[in-house]
């Protein structure tokens, strides 16, 4: 038990070296008195974040895809209600999926998103493998 005893989520963690290395913290500082902390594993110079961080941060993310999604169904919906005439209804019922979903993906490719998604994967990859060779250590 001693392996997964030691799963944290709360310390930054190394997607590249796979574990939970030295680290150093860079900070920055906004122009509005705000300062950022990056924290790079001092192996292989990689960002390093939380889990808790992350989890977070991809939470949000969702969040925000579905306000979005939200907001282009009610404006749909409304377009569709308000508007008179067959033709000019579907059109302006269509701008807003059409504008709404490359924007989403875009924001979701183009930004740390993407990024810290798929650092939980590989976070969950690496418990599970701590929790098989745990196991086969015990037969």
């Amino acid at each position: 038990m001693a392996m997964l005893e030691s799963v944290d989520t709360k310390t930054p963690w190394c997607s590249q070296c796979k574990g939970y290395t030295d680290y150093s913290a860079e900070i920055s500082y906004a122009s509005e008195g705000g300062a950022v902390t990056t924290r790079r594993c001092k192996d292989c110079n990689d960002i390093m974040w939380s889990v808790d961080s992350c989890k977070r941060f991809v939470r949000i993310w969702k969040l925000c895809s579905l306000f979005m999604c939200g907001m282009c169904i009610f404006f749909a919906v409304f377009v569709i209600a308000v508007i008179e005439g067959s033709v000019m209804r579907v059109a302006m019922a269509c701008v807003g999926p059409i504008v709404t979903v490359p924007v989403v993906l875009g924001l979701y490719w183009c930004t740390p998103w993407r990024r810290k998604a798929k650092f939980l994967k590989r976070f969950d990859a690496w418990v599970t493998q701590q929790s098989r060779n745990l196991y086969s250590e015990r037969k």
